[in-house]
């Protein structure tokens, strides 16, 4: 018998029991491959994702806030001193600043001038010794002169004006120690009082001239005014008038 008739089995027949069939060695088990590496490549990929997201966010929040006042270092304001303009002088110490130059009109509107000193009829000048009366600085020709608000008997004010002419003498009381009847009831005791557009007007006797006439008039019933001088009466009545007009009895 050949070799080859020993090598050989029978058909028919299966392989020597106890031995695996020819040709069929054992079969091992699949080996399983290893997840590490591929867990560690996805996670180095998203860190690197992470840090690039995370830079293109810093980015566009500098872009976008580098002119936030907040970002400066101040507190949250940010302040630019403005540059002088030209001709203007930027006050420090080697420029010192030049003293204003007046105005002169044009377009540049000249500041408010200082009160003026009251020289009109329709404002009233305070009262020299200081007290509240307002009285107007001219009535007519007259101007005023001298004015007193304390210690004048029977009255809140008396005031002196005078003119070329002469000078009268105004006196007022809100509420006199004389009713206004009763200063016409003694003018007219003699007969010689005459009304003049308001006015009751009669010598003055108790003037130092011995020749005064007076007037006198209440504006709302109750004041008195009293208007006296070397004038006639047409005179003193016409010149009460013009005080009254001019805000004296206010």
């Amino acid at each position: 018998m050949s070799s080859n008739q020993w090598n050989q089995a029978p058909a028919g027949q299966g392989a020597p029991q106890g031995q695996p069939p020819m040709g069929y060695p054992g079969a091992m088990p699949p080996e399983k491959k290893s997840k590490t590496g591929l867990y560690v490549g996805l996670g180095c990929g998203c860190l690197v994702l992470l840090a690039l997201l995370i830079g293109v966010i810093a980015l566009a929040v500098m872009l976008m806030g580098g002119d936030d006042p907040k970002d400066s270092g101040d507190g949250g304001t940010t302040t630019s001193a403005a540059a002088p303009a030209p001709g203007q002088n930027n006050g420090d110490g080697d420029n010192p600043a030049p003293d204003p130059a007046p105005n002169g009109g044009g377009d540049n509107p000249a500041p408010n001038p200082a009160p003026a000193p009251n020289g009109g009829g329709d404002n009233p000048a305070p009262a020299p010794d200081g007290g509240n009366s307002n009285l107007p600085q001219q009535v007519g020709e007259y101007t005023l002169g001298e004015v007193a608000t304390d210690n004048v008997v029977g009255a809140d004010y008396e005031a002196i004006y005078t003119s070329s002419t002469g000078q009268i003498n105004v006196s007022g009381a809100e509420n006199p120690i004389t009713t206004i009847e009763d200063e016409k009831n003694m003018l007219t005791l003699d007969g010689s009082a005459q009304e003049i557009s308001g006015w009751t007007c009669g010598p003055f006797y108790g003037g130092a001239s011995g020749n005064e006439s007076v007037c006198v008039k209440s504006t709302n019933g109750t004041n008195v005014i009293k208007v006296i001088g070397d004038a006639d009466a047409q005179t003193l009545a016409n010149f009460g008038e013009q005080f009254i007009s001019a805000g004296g009895a206010s």
